[in-house]
């Protein structure tokens, strides 16, 4: 084989390691994206959702932060998504993080409901978001359903969204423990990223080593 076949094939290794590299990249973005399309694509954009649901069946009444560390800033619900069993109270309590915020059930993303249920803004808070450490609003879920859709209307394009899962077995994804402010963080993305990009790079190196060392 002459040096112009021997340098063909080892540009073509180089191309199929490469790709190979770029498939788990798209894995790894792939898994990411599948997070995006449980309740209805709610959480598409939501930052410190991880693909999960806590759950919080068997209390009488369940805590979610508003203002919790997430999206960019302190501007997420904590946890986003939240299982419980009909007639729990959810209380909502702002940590002071974030700038103001509110709680609006969504009906746009609602898949049952077309009448707005609750808004903390008509809940003695004036008719407008809030930003103090402690405010707190609550809202007992009597049926059973589908899931109730919400979100922090200020900051909803970046992301702060949350849900409510009446009944266990309507949850849309795996059930894990309840832990207050519970979410994924924004680091899961970047390492993600930074995984993918470290193993195009060592393919990458490795293949061009092969390269040079078959045109010597």
């Amino acid at each position: 084989m002459d040096t112009s076949e021997s340098d063909s094939y080892t540009r073509r290794g180089l191309l199929r390691a490469g790709a190979g590299a770029a498939t788990v990249a798209a894995v790894t973005t792939g898994t990411a994206s599948a997070q995006g399309e449980v309740y209805g694509d709610h959480f598409s954009n939501t930052g410190n959702f991880d693909g999960t649901t806590a759950d919080a069946t068997g209390q009488d009444e369940v805590l979610v932060q508003v203002g919790a560390g997430g999206n960019g800033a302190n501007q997420a619900f904590g946890p986003p998504a939240v299982a419980i069993d009909p007639g729990t109270t959810v209380v909502w309590e702002w940590t002071g993080q974030g700038g103001p915020h509110n709680v609006v059930h969504w009906t746009d993303a609602d898949p049952e409901r077309d009448t707005e249920l609750f808004n903390s803004q008509g809940a003695g808070h004036e008719g407008v978001a809030v930003p103090d450490a402690g405010t707190t609003f609550e809202w007992t879920f009597e049926e059973a359903g589908s899931f109730y859709p919400y979100v922090c209307t200020p900051h909803r394009a970046l992301g702060m969204k949350g849900a409510i899962v009446v009944g266990a077995d309507n949850a849309q994804t795996e059930l894990v423990e309840y832990a207050l402010g519970s979410g994924r963080m924004e680091t899961a993305p970047v390492w993600g990223g930074a995984f993918a990009f470290g193993l195009v790079s060592i393919v990458g190196v490795a293949a061009y080593r092969a390269l040079v060392d078959g045109e010597e």
